[in-house]
């Protein structure tokens, strides 16, 4: 039997930061009879060592650093005011966030200004368990609140605040690369390798830069050529990450049946400069992400890929011809409707057509469908509503629905260019009223099939007829008492045009 292949994640927060930053540096202490860290892992070949994380905004973002730093560390506490000079002229400032109220550059500033034009600080270790941003002209590192402590208390320093022992932040390891992963940074996040069942390959987890600080809510796809696309979010304003693996274009699967991904970046650093992109994090979206792939374009033979991301406020589109190494500059309100929520994507079995579905984060509660012409650089092509006239009052305010991915029928059946769309919601108006999810009791299926590429692209067409598919019953929560509300419904075609629909009471399936 043949098996199937696991890719997993590192999971965190939703937010940007929130999760502690995988160390790529290290801090060792020098001098004979200085007091040692007790940490080691991920030290490699260093007995004892502090782990440090470089923070991808400071250095003027030329990158993590290339030769060690040796000095003696300078504490300056929290670094609230600035540091009077020369007081840390040629030393490594150690800044505690505890002590510390303000944005992380101004903590950087102030221990900057204890140098001298000609004996400036040479770096920042920045006491903290959670991720900074502190767009510093010098090189910052993170180190965690136990190994500050243990630098401030055994280690110590003189009246002059000034370290008993000099210090050594060390140039970061290549981190290992059992999967011959391509295009991964420096300062990655540590590959891991699962040992793998009868039925799926060793699991492996994706490089991942050390400032993404999270990968979660992945989605991805395989295009007709074999091309598998990965998509992850950081989380708003983070981004997205993607990768990718081409048999033709990345190598065949190792031996143990895992592959070697290549890692693209982030698809919407078109929109800024590329280097600030991917040296902050910081880019439109990250929110929500979808990837989606249309038929192999008939002069180059590559599918097109089309990527979105939500800002909550809008969605960011982009596309790419030639399997992710480069995106088109992205489109950052390709919604027509302001403030949505969770977009889906999926191509039609042509070169550049994409259908897009997101929901109104304002006051209707509507799901839109949109539909690119241009392989999802824009949306502009047709513009309709999932939630029809007659079942509006059912599944609108005050209430309102949870919607589902969007497929298309890509099969060669009279159902072909079909277009659904599923969501759960109340049964009627009445359970409506009661603004409860728990009366979530009844899944839809919206169905268009006036919505295909000869269609006219008039904003708002009447296309989506909408079916009930399944329900508990009218004025009740289904026998679990938590409703449908559970995200998310989800939806499939098979290749003779039949439909599949689930979606989950918390109890069953």
């Amino acid at each position: 039997m043949k098996k199937l292949r696991m890719v997993v994640f590192f999971g965190g927060a939703l937010l940007l930061g929130v999760a502690p930053l995988a160390a790529q540096n290290s801090v060792v202490v020098l001098g004979t009879g200085a007091p040692q860290p007790s940490n080691t892992t991920g030290c490699s070949f260093l007995l004892n060592c502090i782990l440090a994380s470089f923070d991808g905004s400071s250095n003027s973002r030329s990158g993590d650093i290339t030769a060690p730093i040796v000095a003696n560390f300078y504490y300056a506490g929290g670094a609230q005011s600035p540091v009077v000079p020369p007081a840390a002229a040629g030393t490594i400032c150690l800044a505690d966030s505890r002590m510390f109220s303000g944005p992380f550059a101004l903590e950087v500033a102030n221990c900057q200004a204890g140098g001298t034009r000609l004996n400036p600080v040479l770096a920042v270790l920045i006491i903290r368990d959670s991720g900074v941003l502190t767009e510093g002209t010098i090189p910052v590192f993170q180190i965690s609140t136990k190994d500050g402590d243990f630098l401030t208390k055994n280690v110590g320093f003189n009246g002059g605040n000034l370290s008993n022992y000099p210090i050594r932040i060390n140039v970061a390891l290549a981190p290992p690369n059992p999967t011959n992963q391509h295009n991964c940074a420096t300062n990655q996040i540590p590959a891991y390798v699962g040992p793998g069942t009868a039925n799926y390959t060793p699991s492996e987890s994706l490089c991942l830069p050390a400032g993404a600080g999270q990968a979660g809510e992945p989605s991805m796809i395989v295009d007709s050529q074999g091309t598998v696309y990965v998509e992850s979010i950081r989380g708003v304003p983070g981004g997205l990450d993607l990768w990718r693996w081409s048999k033709t274009a990345d190598g065949g699967p190792n031996t143990d049946g895992t592959l070697p991904f290549k890692y693209e970046g982030q698809p919407e650093c078109g929109m800024f400069v590329s280097a600030f992109c991917t040296t902050s994090g910081l880019a439109p979206g990250g929110g929500d992400g979808d990837v989606a792939v249309n038929t192999p374009d008939p002069v180059s033979n590559i599918p097109n890929l089309a990527v979105v991301s939500l800002s909550a406020a809008e969605v960011t589109g982009s596309h790419s011809t030639d399997r992710a190494d480069t995106f088109g500059t992205p489109d950052p309100a390709t919604a027509g409707v302001p403030f949505d929520d969770r977009m889906w994507i999926d191509g039609v079995d042509d070169a550049n057509h994409v259908y897009m579905e997101y929901h109104d984060f304002g006051t209707t509660s509507q799901i839109f469908v949109q539909r690119s012409s241009d392989g999802g650089q824009t949306y502009n092509d047709g513009r309709w509503t999932a939630v029809d006239a007659a079942t509006a009052p059912s599944v609108g305010p005050p209430g309102g629905n949870i919607a589902g991915q969007i497929k298309m029928d890509h099969t060669s059946c009279a159902s072909h260019g079909n277009v659904y769309q599923i969501f759960v919601g109340p049964a009627n108006l009445t359970d409506n009223s009661k603004n409860s999810s728990t009366y979530f009791n009844t899944a839809y299926v919206g169905v268009a099939s006036a919505a295909n590429l000869t269609s006219s692209p008039s904003s708002y067409a009447t296309a989506f007829k909408d079916y009930t598919i399944f329900s508990c019953g009218a004025g009740t929560t289904c026998p679990s008492g938590a409703g449908l509300g559970n995200l998310f419904p989800g939806l499939a075609v098979d290749n003779l045009g039949y439909v599949y629909a689930t979606w989950s009471d918390m109890t069953d399936v």
